[in-house]
C-alpha cells in the first residue's frame, strides 16, 4: 500500500472541519502551501511531525502500516515477543529456585532448632 500522505492531511482536515487558513496558520505557511500539501504524496518529516500534533495524530503510522516499513515492525515485533516469552521463562524458572531456597533454610532451620533445643 502507498502512502499518499497529502490526502490523508485533507481527509484528516475534512473530517475534523479544520479550515485551511488554520493550519496554515499552526504551520506559519500560506493557504496556497496548504493545497500543495494535500496534493503532495511526501512530506517533511518536521511538518508532517507538527500536522500530527495539530490533527493529535500520529500521521506516522500510515507509513509504518505500509511496505516495507510494516515488515520491519512486524519483524521487531515478533522479535520482542520472543524475547518477552524466554524473559517469563527464566521468571519462573527463578521464582522455583527461590521457593527451593526457601525450602531449604526452612529446613536448615527446623534442623538447627532442633540442635539448640537437644
Amino acid at each position: 500500500m502507498e502512502v499518499h500522505i497529502g490526502e490523508i492531511i485533507k481527509e484528516l482536515a475534512k473530517t475534523n472541519n479544520k479550515e485551511t487558513t488554520d493550519i496554515a496558520n499552526y504551520l506559519s505557511t500560506s493557504v496556497s502551501n496548504i493545497y500543495s500539501i494535500y496534493n503532495r504524496e511526501t512530506i517533511d518529516v518536521d511538518k508532517l511531525k507538527i500536522l500530527s500534533e495539530y490533527f493529535k495524530v500520529n500521521l506516522f503510522k500510515y507509513y509504518l502500516e505500509s511496505e516495507p516499513l510494516k515488515a520491519i515492525a512486524d519483524s521487531e515485533i515478533n522479535q520482542l515477543k520472543n524475547e518477552i516469552a524466554i524473559l517469563k521463562k527464566q521468571i519462573i524458572e527463578k521464582e522455583e529456585t527461590i521457593k527451593d531456597k526457601k525450602n531449604i533454610i526452612a529446613f536448615l532451620e527446623e534442623k538447627l532448632n532442633k540442635m539448640n533445643s537437644g
